[in-house]
């Protein structure tokens, strides 16, 4: 089962990854503008990592709809179908092709092809949306610039492999959790909220969800207004498929409009049924 669900996560990622290479087919065609090749500062790959986040999200709509948490296996997956966007994206101009006369597919190999293409590459600097020099062919240099959008094509994938990890999922069945409650407090003082840590930690640790809800429920208050600085959140995350629950103590402090979490001191663990 679980090969199977995997393998048809990987066919919903290949086919957003065929879509997405078509869609910027489509476009430098249209408008002779290729996206993918979008660099800032000549070091980072912005249009290709992207372009792999765009490709990949079909992984993550189908681990999300299967309920399924993917594998480092599919990872491998996900990073070679994002690398191979990039290698489509050149073999739909490879095969669509003509100069004068018959297709170029039938008189050069995609490996010269793309050789040519490398490395006659050239790059227009621009400045606020103006162009205001060439770099001129790369040369050489092309493959070195190919090799920056193939990293970003796959750290693109990898971004949405990490996504899928971030949320809560039961080591047993490998599933993803669903949250069944959400209680936020808010505090100003910071004295307040170490000492509701040092209260509320050994009932968690415990296993005793109850007893921690009712002290959650006791701190602080629930009015989140100006004046609040610091927040607490306790959720609690259910296995669809067995009686595990997943609790997660996180804490976060005001930053202008929103809320900025504070990850050293987010508390987490797991019980089997609730107490």
């Amino acid at each position: 089962m679980k090969s199977l669900e995997n393998i048809i996560i990987s066919a919903c990622g290949a086919a957003t990854s065929l879509l997405t290479a078509l869609l910027l087919f489509g476009i430098e065609r249209l408008f002779g503008f290729s996206f993918y090749t979008w660099i800032l500062w000549f070091v980072i790959p912005v249009g290709a990592l992207l372009t792999g986040l765009v490709a990949s999200t079909g992984y993550y709509c189908g681990a999300r709809l299967f309920n399924h948490r993917p594998s480092r296996g599919l990872l491998l997956n996900i990073l070679l179908v994002a690398v191979g966007c990039f290698f489509l994206i050149h073999y739909l101009g490879y095969y669509s092709l003509n100069v004068d006369g018959p297709p170029l597919r039938t008189r050069v190999a995609f490996g010269s092809y793309l050789k040519v293409v490398l490395e006659h590459t050239s790059l227009s600097l621009r400045v606020h949306a103006s162009v205001i020099g060439s770099t001129g062919e790369l040369g050489t240099w092309g493959y070195a610039y190919a090799l920056l959008q193939i990293l970003g094509f796959a750290v693109g994938g990898f971004c949405v492999y990490i996504l899928l990890l971030e949320h809560p999922f039961c080591a047993h069945c490998e599933r993803y959790l669903k949250r069944v409650g959400k209680v936020q407090r808010f505090c100003e003082s910071n004295d307040l909220l170490n000492n509701y840590i040092e209260q509320v930690r050994p009932l968690l640790e415990g296993g005793r969800l109850t007893e921690a809800l009712a002290k959650h429920d006791g701190f602080g208050e629930a009015d989140e207004s100006r004046t609040k600085q610091l927040r607490a959140e306790l959720s609690n995350w259910q296995c669809p498929r067995c009686p595990q629950n997943v609790w997660r103590l996180a804490f976060s402090k005001r930053l202008g409009s929103s809320w900025m979490e504070m990850p050293k001191l987010k508390l987490e663990g797991t019980i089997a049924g609730v107490t």
